[in-house]
């Protein structure tokens, strides 16, 4: 109501993705997941974003029993792109912990990611909430010695930030999160 001309597309792209389209123009707002670290960009929290490993069954009785790092290497992952924050944390935990995950799958979809560890050929990085289904059907085991956290925001140019259709996008998004924050 308070922009009649806003018109909306949402397509889906991972953080990195969008950061670049914003920065191109070619974007006037956008999620993004991990550390506000551009000073162009203006960011607005929304919440935070719980990860887990998540692991075939048929693995969890060798790899759930401790929490050795080395084990995750000598078994496929699921890898994001680059440009994907949770390819980014992966990288930040291989170099905290010693340890190289075996690359073999590359997606951006963590539906298929999750679908490939249940199907007993790799293990994955992905949001709790997207885990949690499965694992409480008993059709993929979390990996218990690991859970982190990176950032959700509301991303746009910050030469951008008062700019009447954004201001109304980012104070509705805010709203939303809010409300399903009091809701849960």
């Amino acid at each position: 109501a308070d922009q009649p001309d806003l018109s909306i597309s949402f397509d889906r792209g991972t953080s990195g993705s969008v950061l670049a389209e914003i920065r191109r123009f070619a974007l006037d707002v956008g999620f993004y997941e991990g550390p506000a670290n551009d000073p162009n960009i203006a960011y607005t929290p929304l919440e935070m974003v719980e990860l887990c490993i998540v692991i075939p069954n048929g693995w969890a009785t060798r790899l759930a029993k401790s929490p050795d790092w080395s084990s995750l290497s000598n078994v496929p992952w699921v890898f994001t792109r680059p440009d994907c924050s949770y390819h980014a944390e992966l990288a930040r935990l291989s170099d905290r912990y010693g340890f190289t995950p075996n690359k073999q799958f590359r997606l951006d979809h963590s539906s298929v990611s999750l679908e490939l560890v249940r199907e007993g050929l790799a293990v994955s990085m992905v949001d709790v909430e997207f885990a949690r289904p499965y694992a409480d059907a008993g059709e993929l085991t979390i990996w218990p010695h690991y859970t982190g956290k990176i950032p959700l925001s509301a991303i746009n140019l910050k030469q951008r930030h008062d700019e009447p259709a954004i201001v109304t996008f980012r104070d509705a998004v805010a709203r939303v999160f809010a409300d399903a924050e009091v809701g849960a």
